[in-house]
């Protein structure tokens, strides 16, 4: 299934397409963020976090809400998820995989799913998000350094991956001539910006999804996909 950007009129100066991805899962417990993976890909709060509330007695749905506003945190693949993954960002109840050709959202994976591994065993819960007639060999590339870490202590120590660099932002030059995507957000949601270069046609942005069982608008010309485990929308773009 395909569905086009709304086009809108270009612009003397770059204008940007901003798409917001919200999340909603059928799954009623979901994942806390956290910046470390305890074993059996189990989230861990950070430690200021369970500190202040043990002392301040801070129910679950303030600590929710603190995390909730976080910036979604894009992490390199260095080894933790499939080879041709390039950058991983994960929220709550849900996962991104970035690769040069496709996005892939996963929703209600563990930390330690790999995407592969996930859909022998729940295909339903992906979606697979990719640009109709884009360049396949344009390259992503992280900006941003956030200052935390990521780390994996799953299994054998020789199975770990520690230190990995987490960053507020990753960008997808030249997808199409002229356009460049920036990935953002935070725990709630996943953005994409798309900046059009003066001169160049937006309606040249098409998306395509598979995976998805529906595809409806609603009144508010937000875009609902439906899938077998939850689904996702995609808000109306806004130009600016």
């Amino acid at each position: 299934m395909k569905s086009s950007a709304t086009p809108f009129r270009a612009l003397g100066k770059p204008a940007v397409a901003a798409f917001c991805l919200v999340c909603v899962t059928c799954v009623l417990t979901l994942a806390l963020k956290s910046q470390n993976v305890r074993a059996g890909g189990t989230p861990a709060l950070p430690r200021n976090v369970l500190s202040q509330a043990h002392s301040n007695r801070l129910s679950s749905s303030s600590v929710a809400g603190y995390l909730s506003a976080l910036p979604l945190a894009f992490e390199p693949n260095q080894g933790q998820s499939s080879d041709g993954v390039k950058y991983i960002a994960r929220g709550a109840g849900y996962t991104v995989f970035f690769t040069p050709s496709e996005t892939v959202l996963v929703l209600g994976t563990s930390s330690s799913t790999k995407p592969a591994e996930r859909a022998a065993t729940h295909p339903s819960d992906i979606l697979r998000m990719s640009l109709a007639g884009a360049d396949a060999s344009a390259d992503l590339a992280a900006i941003d350094q956030l200052p935390g870490k990521t780390n994996y202590l799953i299994g054998p120590r020789q199975n770990w991956h520690t230190s990995i660099p987490n960053f507020r932002r990753i960008s997808h030059r030249q997808v199409y001539p002229g356009i460049d995507i920036y990935y953002h957000g935070t725990e709630g949601q996943l953005e994409e910006d798309f900046v059009v270069s003066p001169g160049t046609d937006p309606r040249a942005i098409q998306l395509a999804f598979e995976g998805a069982r529906t595809l409806r608008t609603n009144s508010d010309r937000e875009l609902r996909i439906g899938l077998a485990g939850g689904s996702v929308t995609l808000r109306a773009p806004v130009a600016y």
